[in-house]
């Protein structure tokens, strides 16, 4: 590596640092800053996306490849590595330049012995909603459970989590373990993936019996409770996936998700996906005065629009090219509880249109964690049982999750 642009570029990361919000950087930025020796002279394989950046907007990879670290492979998952595949849609293997872009989405979810050839360290960084139904963080356990049987180190570059600390919902039901819940941990967890992953180690170790060669390299100055996201912080927020494009989508997405198991469109295909929910035979006002009686009003603000989902390629998102009448949501507290929330939605929207709204019970008691909330749908259970039960878990899962937290 060329010595002068080695240090040209680590004398940019240290004065850039400066102008950061209480001298926070990310994971990689301290790599890249303080722990290159972790990276030095090693084949690496890195698994990122377009969220893969410095807090400067460059991309990870441009700046390895830049400072001649050797890159050999890239994974690539949902969504695929330029972020334009839809949910579920199938990555296909490609290239960047001479470097081949492997898919783990679709039938194959974990490199295999071939993939981690000549590979001595795989490096994550990638931004994720902090989400337990999202598939990044299922991906990065089965990367870690690929590390470790084909002993190649793992390094994950941290980074926040657009929750903060939050604990919602309830913890995954074994019997309900699927590719959205790979890991007995809450619907919102609370946690940066580096602390994730350190707990996946520790699972990994009690599962398989395998030690997993992991680092975390640590963000500098990072507050669990601190917003890092535009407009009031630093970080200019990169769409994780096609229909996660603000940090509002992102905070209401662990309670509309749940409107995926059903035939309400949860505004897919529009121009506020997670945003705004809708179907063609909605009476906006009677739901909105539903909505507004419940505790969620001091929170949120509801309004009624309308809109049309559009087909994109060959993805057709539900009532495509029909207008829906919907509500459009606006966070005034961030401090809301999505899980609960979403959970209320769907018993209230079920309530008014039971011959209207079919329901997946399957794909809802997977999202969910378990049965509780088809429960609560269908009057077996009450809002304030459903409450007990999170409480439980979340005093649970508080006491487990303390012995992987990495910062205050």
């Amino acid at each position: 590596m060329n010595a002068l642009i080695k240090t040209a570029f680590y004398v940019f990361l240290t004065f850039t640092s400066l102008f950061a919000q209480n001298n926070f950087m990310l994971g990689n930025e301290n790599l890249l800053s303080n722990e290159t020796d972790l990276i030095e002279g090693k084949n690496l394989a890195l698994v990122i996306n377009k969220t893969s950046t410095l807090s400067n907007g460059v991309t990870l990879l441009d700046t390895l490849l830049a400072l001649d670290f050797s890159v050999r492979k890239i994974f690539a998952l949902e969504h695929g590595f330029d972020l334009k595949a839809e949910a579920g849609e199938k990555i296909k293997n490609t290239n960047f330049g001479a470097i081949p872009i492997i898919s783990l989405y679709g039938k194959k979810k974990s490199p295999d012995k071939n993939d981690l050839e000549n590979i001595d360290l795989i490096l994550y960084d990638i931004q994720d909603v902090g989400a337990r139904f999202y598939t990044y963080i299922s991906s990065l356990k089965l990367i870690m459970q690929s590390a470790a049987r084909n002993q190649v180190g793992i390094i994950v570059l941290d980074r926040p989590n657009p929750q903060k600390g939050k604990i919602e919902g309830e913890i995954l039901d074994e019997n309900f373990k699927s590719f959205v819940g790979i890991s007995k941990i809450p619907t919102v967890y609370g946690m940066t993936v580096g602390e994730l992953a350190k707990l996946f180690a520790d699972e990994i170790e009690r599962e398989d019996g395998r030690s997993v060669k992991l680092t975390v390299v640590k963000m500098s100055d990072y507050r669990r409770g601190k917003n890092y996201f535009q407009p009031n912080g630093k970080l200019r927020w990169i769409n994780p996936s096609p229909n996660l494009r603000t940090l509002d989508a992102a905070l209401l997405y662990p309670g509309l998700c749940f409107l995926e198991a059903t035939t309400i469109s949860e505004g897919r295909g529009t121009e506020f996906p997670f945003e705004q929910f809708g179907a063609p035979f909605f009476d906006t006002k009677k739901i909105i005065a539903k909505l507004k009686a419940t505790e969620f009003s001091e929170s949120l603000d509801f309004t009624a629009v309308r809109f049309v989902p559009k087909r994109h390629g060959t993805y057709s998102p539900k009532f495509s090219e029909k207008e829906c009448s919907g509500v459009k949501i606006k966070i005034k507290d961030e401090n809301f509880d999505a899980v609960l929330f979403g959970t209320k939605l769907l018993k209230i929207l079920c309530e008014m249109y039971p011959n209207k709204i079919s329901l997946n019970y399957n794909r809802l008691a997977k999202l969910y964690g378990n049965k509780n909330l088809e429960r609560f749908i269908k009057n077996e259970i009450s809002f304030e049982e459903i409450k007990t039960f999170i409480r439980r878990d979340r005093e649970i899962f508080k006491s487990k999750r303390k012995n992987f937290l990495l910062y205050p």
